[in-house]
Formats: C-alpha cells, structure tokens, sequence
C-alpha cells in the first residue's frame, strides 16, 4: 500500500471525502483504490492510502484497463513513476 499524495495528477476535485473502495485516476493512467477513508496530512500535503489496482491497457478499447497485481504494481511504480514513492505504513 503506499500513500498517495493528492497533486495536480490526480484527475477531479481534492477536498473530497475518500472511501474504501473509490478508485483515484491520474493524469498518467493509473488506477489506484482506496482503502481507507479520509486523508491524512503529512508534511502540508493531504495523502490517501490506496495501491495500485489498474493502468491503461493499449489496444483493445474494449478493455481500457489491465489489472496489475500488488507486487507487480509496486514494481512499476518504483521503475516508471517514482514520485508516487511507495510508502510502507508501520506494521505492514
């Protein structure tokens, strides 16, 4: 699970409530899913914890998104987009 600071990546308005199980889109074509309400500040800036469920499938526009498994989603992260920075949470 990671933290997911909200910037202006995030498609839609901040200053919403977020639930578990809301999904978060970024500008960048990932989905990550939320699994804990609310945001938690840190550091001046609001965070979700959420992980990484989808990304932008190429292709078929019948299937827009492919699932990604935690690890494999993890490893994109840390290779393609590391300003999402994974956070591990205390006891995890």
């Amino acid at each position: 699970m990671i933290l997911l600071t909200l910037t202006k990546n995030i498609m839609g308005t901040n200053g919403l409530t977020y639930l578990p199980k809301d999904f978060i889109e970024t500008a960048e074509g990932l989905m990550f899913a939320v699994v804990q309400q609310g945001v938690e500040p840190s550091g001046g800036e609001d965070k979700v914890l959420c992980f990484l469920r989808y990304v932008k499938a190429d292709g078929d526009p019948q299937r827009p998104w492919r699932k990604v498994d935690t690890d494999t989603a993890n490893k994109l992260l840390a290779k393609e987009y590391p300003e999402y920075g994974v956070t591990r949470r205390t006891g995890e």
